[in-house]
């Protein structure tokens, strides 16, 4: 009797063991090692279907896609020295796995909506169709190459017409097509595709034939162990990294008031509160030259869930279910100065202060809806809003003007569409480690038409955690209306008065 060591085991160990009806069974990892075949094309089969149809929710859309193309990467390595057809596809393989493993990395960062704007995405979505297609080309010849040296029909029909099936799939979504008829009937062709392409694989592995594998340096399992911690550090790091708007700070001259001071000081006298005059830029507060009487209000909201209290009045009469919020960690405060001249006109003053740190994890945004924004015989407004953000570290103050990007301005057109009226957003961001968060935006109204009330509103959404995939800034999200689910919170704060 033929003795063998089955982990050692070779082809021709295999086939002799075999001859010599040895009785025992070799495992099923062994059998998978000497004909891989079988091992290699399930893999690739469950690699298309994952990454061809996904599901939008629990991040599926980025999961599923992500195991696919690690599957198919593992199913071609096997075979890439079978024919020149199947290298092909491990290559086009290994560079859709890149792109896809840095988009995935990218997504976790806010960035990605300024490297892939445009152009730029436009041009990366072409390239990686292109792919697609040629790895499908080289599967379809792999498929017929492989078919011919088993000695059977070199039909792979089905394999083009997964070409075919993928095509349509483009165009439909180049028509942003809707419909569920043309849906459901692109999902029953495709499982039908699928299981025709399995028959011609196992009908490969039934003839016997032999594959020549590739020699194998580094194990299945250190390849997917090495993705899985590169995805998962490219994550984090983008998170921790690229979450927040790249902030021009700089330290506040201690000095900076020094030319205004006498305007600082005659506000002061008319009532102008001195934490947020303190606030101020020189320019915003030379603007208050001429100032002839003060106004402010001030008002501490809540930017936290809150919890829920129910209370029985009285059994079987009355329930009340309502939220008390037991810390207000927001302040806002709204001035308004009025000027001297022939010409009524103010300046409005939206302040804002964190009296507590509620965590600062990525961008935030505040949306003024000024005085003249839906009343057009009313205030009128020299369009120039104007403000800045402070924080302080280690006793001192730093300041930064709002960010400001392309995509911010046309944000600001499309809120000034959807509100029918103006509406200003400034966005920005704070270091984690800051403390004495707060901000404002000024500007400067005249009397219309007719004398009306000031009605001047500002709201504020904060970003209270950063574990939000993909990363969306504050005004992404304001402008998507989608729910944020609980990553996302906005307060706001209204100015009424009306002018004497």
């Amino acid at each position: 009797m033929l003795s063998f060591d089955l982990e050692q085991m070779n082809k021709d160990d295999f086939d002799a063991m075999l001859e010599g009806s040895v009785s025992d069974i070799p495992p099923d990892g062994v059998v998978e090692s000497v004909t891989p075949w079988k091992k290699a094309s399930r893999r690739i089969l469950i690699g298309i279907a994952l990454c061809a149809v996904t599901l939008n929710l629990w991040g599926l859309d980025y999961i599923l896609p992500a195991v696919g193309t690690v599957l198919m990467l593992l199913g071609f390595r096997s075979l890439r020295h079978e024919n020149t057809w199947f290298g092909g596809c491990f290559a086009i393989t290994l560079i859709r796995t890149a792109f896809l493993f840095a988009g995935l990395m990218l997504n976790a960062t806010i960035m990605r909506r300024t490297l892939l704007n445009g152009a730029a995405a436009s041009a990366l979505t072409a390239a990686n169709i292109l792919l697609l297609f040629g790895e499908l080309f080289c599967l379809w010849r792999g498929f017929r190459a492989v078919r011919i040296e088993a000695g059977v029909p070199p039909k792979a029909g089905c394999v083009a017409a997964l070409i075919l099936w993928h095509g349509m799939v483009c165009a439909l979504a180049a028509v942003e097509y809707k419909g569920t008829a043309v849906a459901v009937a692109m999902l029953i062709g495709f499982a039908a595709i699928l299981f025709n392409i399995h028959k011609l694989s196992k009908e490969i592995d039934e003839v016997g034939y032999s594959i020549q594998t590739a020699p194998f340096k580094v194990a299945d399992v250190w390849i997917v162990s090495i993705l899985a911690l590169t995805l998962a550090v490219g994550v984090v790091s983008g998170w921790l990294l690229g979450s927040g708007y790249p902030m021009d700070w700089e330290a506040v001259d201690s000095a900076e008031h020094t030319q205004v001071r006498e305007i600082k000081e005659r506000l002061l006298k008319l009532g102008f509160p001195e934490y947020v005059l303190n606030d101020l830029s020189s320019e915003d507060i030379a603007a208050c030259e001429y100032a002839v009487e003060v106004r402010s209000e001030t008002e501490d909201v809540p930017a936290n869930g809150g919890r829920q209290v129910i209370e029985y009045v009285s059994e079987g009469v009355h329930i009340i279910n309502e939220s008390v919020y037991d810390d207000k960690e927001l302040r806002f405060t709204c001035v308004g100065v009025r000027l001297q001249g022939d010409r009524e006109s103010r300046i409005i003053f939206h302040h804002f202060l964190w009296m507590r740190n509620p965590g600062f994890y990525g961008t935030e945004v505040i949306r003024i809806f000024p005085a003249y924004s839906n009343d057009k015989l009313g205030w009128t407004s020299d369009g120039n809003v104007t403000g800045r953000v402070l924080y302080d570290l280690n006793g001192e103050s730093f300041a930064a003007e709002y960010f400001n990007d392309e995509y911010t301005a046309k944000a600001e057109e499309f809120l000034r569409e959807r509100s029918n009226g103006e509406c200003v957003p400034l966005a920005f961001s704070f270091p984690m480690q800051s403390e004495n968060q707060r901000g404002y935006a000024a500007y400067r109204i005249y009397e219309g038409a007719v004398e009306c009330l000031v009605n001047s509103t500002i709201l504020y959404t904060h970003q209270r955690t950063m574990l939000r995939y993909p990363a969306v800034t504050a005004v992404e999200q304001i402008v998507s209306g989608e729910p944020s689910n609980g990553a996302f919170i906005t307060v706001s704060s209204s100015f009424l008065f009306f002018p004497e």
